[in-house]
């Protein structure tokens, strides 16, 4: 059984079975080196944990800066080249921040692609299996075969034809560095120069979804749930930076969780609706390059990176879409482009990072 990151785990007996994401992977092959250092149950953006081995950002060499989260050790292990892949649950960014902020290729799925039978659940509502390897093509390789396609797999072919691209006016890019606003913004007119239509203007939903804030109450609920015992006999087990927040959820009744799912069904409903003109929202996959490690001890700088941090990933999660982040290359920045669509378009929407991909690496 996998220990989350926690030492909450470390007395339970060992899995009967592999997940189901896991059992097909190793009937095609795929050899598992270990398991890797996480934020506990998932739990942040930054990828920072008490309980072990803290591992740091692989792109920045003064100072220790953050590897991003939750799945921090994964990516540290592919950037290293330790290992060609790793896997991961995304519940709000948990596999497409560390990608970016090391140089990698991350890959959230429409939530239900993938069983998640087997793994340990921080929010059942937002929790997909996702991948973090080098290349698009490997992050769809990985994917297909833990949803146990029946058909043989091929290389991603780009998208070709006509491309539009929403690019919202307002909130990914608040407070956003001024260097990833450079970096990001001459990707985008480069992109643009190799035939992908780009439209700037607003999309009014990502206000709502940040005022409501449905997604940090429903997780706050359901990890509750999940880890109400533990947290009552062994609070001391857990990294404190977590049981706070998970805390939170008790204060959520069964009534207000229930129209927090109705609302929620609402703004999947309007997300798909405003974009239907498009294929794809593009934006910084983070607006800030990882902050050192030392400044984010404090509690209040903690709370600020890890909001920022998981703000722009965290909608493909709420609205059930599926998203990729593409390492942005250019001067070695840690930091990702980040491709989200509507729910089930998986598979056009690889097509459309792989032509990214080309444009990028080209």
């Amino acid at each position: 059984m996998t220990r989350a990151g926690s030492t909450i785990l470390a007395n339970r007996p060992p899995a009967p079975k592999d997940a189901e994401a896991i059992a097909p992977l190793r009937e095609a092959g795929f050899i598992f080196l270990g398991r890797t250092h996480m934020t506990e149950f998932a739990y942040s953006g930054l990828g920072l944990n008490p309980h072990g081995p803290q591992p740091w950002n692989t792109m920045i060499d003064e100072g220790r800066a953050i590897p991003g989260g939750s799945s921090s050790g994964g990516a540290v292990s592919v950037a290293t080249g330790a290992a060609l892949a790793a896997i991961g649950s995304d519940t709000g960014g948990s596999c497409r921040i560390p990608a970016a902020m090391n140089g990698l290729t991350g890959f959230k799925p429409t939530a239900g692609h993938i069983s998640r039978q087997g793994m340990v659940p921080l929010s059942p509502s937002f929790d997909s299996v996702g991948s973090i390897a080098q290349t698009v093509d490997d992050c769809v390789l990985l994917d297909h075969i833990m949803s146990q396609k029946r058909e043989v797999w091929s290389r991603v072919e780009p998208q070709e034809g006509p491309i539009r691209l929403l690019l919202p006016t307002s909130i990914v890019r608040n407070e956003a560095d001024s260097q990833v606003l450079a970096v990001f913004e001459t990707v985008v007119r480069h992109l643009e120069a190799g035939g992908i239509e780009i439209i700037r203007q607003p999309l009014p939903i990502l206000q709502d979804i940040i005022d409501l804030n449905l997604q940090g109450q429903i997780v706050a609920a359901e990890a509750y749930h999940y880890f109400h015992d533990d947290l009552l006999h062994n609070p001391q087990g857990f990294d404190p930076r977590v049981s706070e927040r998970i805390a939170l959820g008790e204060k959520i009744s069964v009534q207000t969780l229930r129209q927090l799912y109705v609302e929620r069904q609402k703004l999947c409903s309007r997300f798909n609706a405003e974009l239907s003109k498009f294929d794809a929202l593009i934006c910084p996959t983070s607006p800030v390059l990882p902050p050192l490690i030392k400044d984010c001890e404090d509690p209040q700088a903690y709370g600020r990176f890890n909001r920022l941090i998981l703000r722009n990933p965290s909608i493909a999660n709420l609205v059930d879409g599926c998203s990729f982040s593409l390492p942005l290359h250019w001067r070695g920045l840690a930091a990702g482009l980040m491709l989200t669509a509507c729910h089930g378009r998986d598979t056009a929407l690889a097509r459309i990072a792989r032509r990214c991909e080309i444009r990028l690496k080209g």
